[in-house]
């Protein structure tokens, strides 16, 4: 399996100046996604997850919760995101799909040069640093190995009491702005400050040479995350405008290991165009990632019984009237080409029964296919219904406390029947030919009174709710073509088991 990681590398366009770090610990039991969207909406630029007591399994849901709210918010293009210390982690999230940018790792943890052959070239790697020792050894590192340093404290802090600096020895000292500037003088790389800041330090630290800085229990803590961001980032634009530091120097010598898989399948060539372009829209990564999917699956069926054979899904347009209004119908089929007859010539494409489903954008959802056929019989009636509550969301939605933002596609008005049912079955048994029948007739390629017939009988069913307009209509019953093909099949196998 190759590398499915489909968004452009942030390596030279992440923004320290407001840089967030946070886990589940530090929110006084608020949900840790909640947070951080506050913290989005206050100007954060960086996010960091920092939960030390969490496995791989659950840092790797939390990274999913917090990339889709960074998306949600549409700064998966200007706001970074790095897990702390499980460059494992990271690697294993990035391998789902998931826009984790990198990983900051502190002096004691995995070493800088093997989280970068970890990750490669595309992923950020932080650096903890408290001295200016520490900064001259950290310079001595190749070029390309780490992005920038996290130094402190500024103040002993909350989240980090062992941490002083001047060599841990108990003085308890902090950093002013003259060390500041000598810790960045020495650095070849940005460095971005922390450790008990608090808006009453961001005048300060604006002036010096930092490329910002850094805060855990100052917004994580506070009553209003927004607020307590929007605050520090106004000091530190006060003096700083909206300057952005520069960036590391590097070259690129890590790339991580994959399969040749891809490399050998030249048919393949489109699909791996897909693959490897990159994205700096979270939407448009997701789609190229959803196609170079389906366009592997249709490369392993063409290598299978079925190579001779492309699928692919059209629509016929069938025009239908009656007495409550007139469509075109557009019913879909699979064309599969054939190959040609030897001796003989080409062979016309046979049309076969599609279920594939249309495509769409889950955010957006699908078009609401019948529902002008539904509105026009006027025999239903709107209602209010009930509020959207977390559950509708699932179980993510309820372990993070808060609903999705995802969805911008048609709000749906509930509908209900007014004087009689709305059944396929009871418009059968009326002598009424819908359009929904005409459409599976012409997906089924048989008589649409054979439908209704089957349907008035109760010998098949068309599921068609009048609250999923989008849904195709189908057809169960043992008399349609269709369903009589896999009953034969079936009998066919159950006597060569005999």
């Amino acid at each position: 399996m190759s590398n499915e990681y489909p968004f452009a590398s942030m390596r030279d366009s992440f923004d320290l100046s407001a840089y967030f770090v946070v886990g589940p610990q530090d929110c006084k039991d608020r949900p840790l996604t909640e947070v951080i969207d506050q913290a989005l909406h206050g100007g954060a630029t960086f996010i960091q997850l920092r939960a030390k007591g969490a496995d791989a399994s659950e840092l790797t849901e939390m990274a999913r919760d917090i990339a889709q709210i960074i998306e949600d918010n549409e700064k998966s293009d200007s706001v970074a995101f790095v897990i702390d210390d499980r460059a494992d982690v990271v690697w294993q999230a990035r391998r789902k799909g998931i826009k984790v940018d990198g990983v900051h790792i502190g002096q004691s943890d995995m070493e800088p040069r093997e989280a970068r052959a970890l990750l490669g070239d595309e992923a950020i790697v932080g650096l903890s640093a408290e001295t200016e020792s520490l900064v001259r050894l950290i310079n001595e590192l190749p070029d390309g190995c780490i992005d920038y340093i996290g130094a402190g404290p500024l103040h002993v802090s909350s989240t980090k009491p062992e941490a002083s600096v001047g060599g841990n020895d108990g003085s308890g000292k902090t950093l002013d702005a003259a060390q500041i500037n000598t810790i960045c003088s020495a650095s070849e790389f940005p460095v971005v400050v922390g450790g008990g800041v608090t808006a009453a330090d961001m005048a300060m630290l604006a002036g010096t040479k930092a490329a910002g800085w850094f805060a855990v229990s100052a917004i994580a803590g506070a009553e209003d995350p927004e607020a307590a961001t929007r605050e520090m980032v106004s000091g530190w634009k006060a003096v700083r405008a909206d300057e952005r530091h520069g960036y590391a120097p590097r070259i690129v010598t890590h790339t991580p290991a994959t399969d040749t898989q891809a490399a050998q399948e030249g048919s393949a060539a489109a699909g791996a165009e897909a693959t490897e372009k990159k994205f700096t829209n979270a939407k448009d990564a997701k789609d190229a990632q959803k196609l170079a999917k389906q366009q592997r699956v249709d490369i392993a069926a063409r290598g299978s019984k079925q190579r001779d054979k492309a699928h692919i899904r059209k629509t016929k347009s069938v025009p239908f009237s009656y007495e409550y209004g007139s469509y075109d119908l557009e019913v879909p089929y699979t064309e599969i080409k054939l190959s040609d007859t030897p001796g003989v010539g080409p062979n016309a494409p046979f049309h076969d029964y599609n279920t594939e489903g249309p495509k769409c954008d889950p955010k957006e959802g699908l078009k609401p296919l019948r529902l002008d056929w539904i509105r026009d019989r006027g025999d239903i009636e709107d209602y209010e219904g009930r509020r959207r509550n977390l559950q509708d969301d699932g179980k993510r939605a309820i372990k993070r406390g808060r609903a999705t933002k995802e969805w911008r596609g048609r709000t749906h008005q509930p509908m209900r029947a007014k004087d009689h049912p709305v059944t396929q079955m009871w418009y059968a048994r009326h002598g009424i030919i819908t359009p929904e029948m005409q459409y599976v007739a012409t997906r089924e390629n048989c008589d649409v009174e054979l439908v209704r017939s089957e349907l008035a009988a109760g010998r098949a069913v068309m599921p068609c709710n009048i609250n999923h307009p989008e849904a195709e209509p189908m057809i169960i019953g043992i008399r349609l073509p269709h369903q009589a093909q896999r009953q034969h099949g079936q009998f066919g196998r159950h006597l060569l088991h005999r």
